[in-house]
C-alpha cells in the first residue's frame, strides 16, 4: 500500500465514526491559532499550541522516517554502553577471589613439608601460602595435595598451588612466578678417586626421574639455571629418589650422581662429596594457577608483585632460613 492510500484510509477512520479529517479539523480550531509569519510574508503556521511550544503536523512518511532515525541512533548509542567501563563483563579470577575474600592454596604432601605432632602439616610451602594470601588481602584455606596432582590440576579443590616441583604444568593450569629455586649438586662417593667433573666424560651419572638434575645431564636445562656444563658424553641413569642413586654409587652402577632433594650439608652424612662447591643446576619452583588466558592474568601479576614486595620478600626469606638450614633459597626469584 502506497503513502497516498494510507493517508486516505487514516482520514476516513472506522466506518462507524465521524470522518477522521473532520474530527482533526475541529480539534485544531479549538486548540490552535493561526500564527502569522513574523517576516510578513502572509504565510500562516497552523498547529496545536502546547505548553512546551508548537507541535507541527507530520505526514505519515515523515513519522516513518523519524522512527527509523530513532532506531539507528539507539543502536549506535547502545553498543558503546555494552563495551564500555560500566559493562557487565564477567570478573576474572582475582576479582572473584576478592569478592569471596578467600583463596584456596594447595601445598605438596612431600618435602619441604613435615607433619607435626597432632597431624598438622607444617613447612616452607605452608608459610609461603599464608604470606601470599596476606599480601593479596585475602584469607587462606590451605590443603595438602600430592605435588604431581598440583601440577596437573587433578587433585583437590584449589585456586593456586605450591608443588615444590619444576615448572611443567598440565592442561588447564598456568605456571606463574617462581617463589624459590632448589639447588642440585654433582656428587660422588666420598671414597671415590674422582675429584673433578672433567673426569666424568662419558661416565654414567645417576639422577632422579623428572628432576632438574636429569635435564642437566642431558643438556636440556635452561642456561640461566645451570652452574656449569655437564661432562661431555655423560650417560644418565634414572632412579626414583636420591636414596636409590646413592645405592647406584655404592654398587658401581654410576660414577657420580646429581642430587634431587639432598642439600650440601646433608652430603657428608650420606657418605657423599660434592665435586664442585656451587650447584650444578637449580630448579625454579613456581606458583601454579588454575585456569588460563585473560582469566588469570591479573592474579599472576598480583602474585609477581607480592613476591617483589619488600615485606613479603623478607617473610619468605625468613621462612626459607627456618626450613632449609639458614639458607635463603628465595634469593634471586622472581
Amino acid at each position: 500500500m502506497d503513502e497516498e492510500r494510507i493517508e486516505r484510509a487514516l482520514r476516513q477512520g472506522p466506518p462507524d465514526e465521524p470522518a477522521y479529517e473532520q474530527s482533526i479539523a475541529a480539534q485544531v480550531r479549538s486548540a490552535s491559532a493561526d500564527i502569522p509569519d513574523e517576516a510578513g510574508t502572509g504565510a500562516v503556521y497552523r498547529g496545536a499550541v502546547r505548553r512546551s511550544g508548537v507541535a507541527p503536523r507530520f505526514g505519515f512518511a515523515s513519522l516513518v522516517a523519524a522512527a527509523v532515525v530513532v532506531l539507528v541512533v539507539v543502536a549506535v548509542v547502545r553498543q558503546p554502553a555494552v563495551d564500555g567501563p560500566g559493562s557487565s563483563t564477567p570478573p576474572d579470577l582475582l576479582a572473584r577471589l576478592r569478592a569471596e575474600g578467600t583463596i584456596r592454596i594447595a601445598v605438596t604432601d612431600g618435602p619441604p613439608q613435615t607433619t607435626a605432632a597432632g597431624g598438622a602439616v607444617i613447612g616452607f610451602d605452608v608459610d609461603v601460602a599464608r604470606e601470599l594470601a596476606r599480601s593479596l588481602g585475602l584469607d587462606s584455606e590451605v590443603s595438602v595435595v600430592a605435588g604431581d596432582d598440583i601440577l596437573d590440576g587433578t587433585g583437590g579443590d584449589f585456586d593456586i598451588g605450591l608443588p615444590s616441583l619444576g615448572p611443567a604444568v598440565g592442561s588447564g593450569m598456568t605456571a606463574g612466578p617462581a617463589y624459590y629455586a632448589w639447588p642440585s649438586w654433582l656428587v660422588t662417593d666420598a671414597t671415590s678417586a674422582i675429584t673433578t667433573p672433567a673426569e666424568l666424560d662419558g661416565a654414567t651419572i645417576c639422577a632422579v626421574s623428572g628432576s632438574a638434575g636429569l635435564e642437566w645431564i642431558r643438556g636440556e636445562a635452561a642456561s640461566e639455571d645451570t652452574g656449569f656444563a655437564p661432562p661431555p658424553g655423560a650417560v644418565a641413569l634414572e632412579r626414583a629418589d636420591d636414596g636409590e642413586c646413592v645405592e647406584a654409587l655404592r654398587s658401581g652402577q654410576a660414577a657420580a650422581a646429581v642430587t634431587a632433594q639432598l642439600l650440601d650439608d646433608e652430603l657428608a652424612g650420606r657418605g657423599l662429596r660434592a665435586l664442585v662447591e656451587d650447584p650444578a643446576v637449580q630448579e625454579r619452583r613456581v606458583i601454579v594457577v588454575r585456569g588460563g588466558g585473560s582469566d588469570v592474568t591479573s592474579l599472576l601479576t598480583a602474585l609477581d608483585q607480592s613476591l617483589r614486595d619488600p615485606p613479603t620478600s623478607q617473610a619468605l626469606s625468613d621462612a626459607s632460613r627456618r626450613a632449609f638450614g639458614a639458607r635463603d633459597l628465595t634469593e634471586g626469584t622472581p
